[in-house]
Formats: C-alpha cells, sequence, structure tokens
C-alpha cells in the first residue's frame, strides 16, 4: 500500500478502483473537509481532512450517508451492510454521491474526521452511534461503540436529515 494519497477528485465517484494508475482496494486516501451549499462543494472552515478507504460493496445496497461494516472475510477492502443497534461502525458510504451504491461497485468509505451522516432523530448530545437502520442516533459518553462526535446542534434534526460529526470509527487500519 502506497502513502496517503488524497483523492478529492474520487468523491461522489463509484467504481474507482482503477490498479494501473495506483488506487486499489483498501487503499486509505485523504479529502478536504468540504461541505455541499445548494448542490455545490465548498472549502469548509474547519481545515481539517477525512480520512477514506477504497472498498467493494459485499452486501445490498447502501445509501449514501449511511454507516457501514466491514466484512469479516475481506476485512478493510469489502463492506457488508450496516450494524446493529449500538454497535460501532467502520465508516460512513461516501456521502457526496448521487445514488445507492450497489453489490459490487467500489466506493470511498470515510473512516475517520468530519462527514456528513443521516440521523435517525434529534442528536441530543456530543457522540453519535450507529441506530441499527444505517443512520446514527445519540450515544452516552459511556456507550460502548460510539463512532463520532457531532460537530454541530443536533437537537432539531429528524428522521432523514444530514448532520456533521467527526468519525472516530474504531477500525481504521
Amino acid at each position: 500500500m502506497s502513502a496517503f494519497l488524497f483523492v478529492d477528485q474520487l468523491r461522489g465517484r463509484k467504481n474507482i478502483v482503477d490498479e494501473e494508475n495506483g488506487r486499489k482496494l483498501g487503499e486509505i486516501g485523504l479529502l478536504e473537509d468540504v461541505v455541499t451549499q445548494v448542490g455545490v462543494l465548498q472549502r469548509s472552515k474547519s481545515a481539517m481532512h477525512s480520512m477514506v478507504r477504497i472498498v467493494k460493496n459485499a452486501g445490498s445496497a447502501l445509501a449514501p450517508g449511511v454507516n457501514a461494516i466491514f466484512d469479516t472475510d475481506l476485512y478493510g477492502t469489502h463492506v457488508d451492510g450496516s450494524p446493529a443497534d449500538d454497535v460501532a461502525a467502520d465508516g460512513v458510504v461516501d456521502p457526496s454521491l448521487t445514488s445507492n451504491v450497489e453489490t459490487g461497485e467500489t466506493f470511498l468509505l470515510f473512516v475517520e474526521g468530519p462527514c456528513p451522516v443521516i440521523v435517525s432523530a434529534a442528536v441530543a448530545g456530543p457522540y453519535v452511534v450507529p441506530s441499527g437502520s444505517g443512520k446514527f442516533k445519540t450515544a452516552l459518553v459511556s456507550a460502548a461503540g460510539r463512532c463520532g462526535r457531532t460537530l454541530e446542534d443536533g437537537t432539531g434534526k429528524s428522521d432523514t436529515e444530514t448532520m456533521r460529526v467527526y468519525l472516530q470509527c474504531h477500525s481504521n487500519f
């Protein structure tokens, strides 16, 4: 595996594996922290980067912005659905995608850093954890499996809305 690559040109794209140009399954890359406003990507004020991993979907279709877990037989290169309620996620499906990731397609999985995620209800605390539906919900500080810290106030959020969190997924490498 090579050093971290800046893979901003791959954001929002599927089927991105290109062995001739150095993009392989499991490759780790960095993305600039940006937000979407009126359909246009703009640089965020955070000056942080998000760590992503190139993976393949080995399970059923995954929507952009939902959490995912690695396939136990192909850890770090393939994802296979979303984790159960209150179980830590391995990452978040690229929220810039415009359609679901179907079985066999490759994409970017956000594993650490700022990322917009889909919530299942109002987030009333500083931490989030998977809700079991692919979305995120409030987690207690002591909750096993918490995997993100909120970057904005989530008290007014409702089911299927997005909010920005700082991902701290447990299995980045």
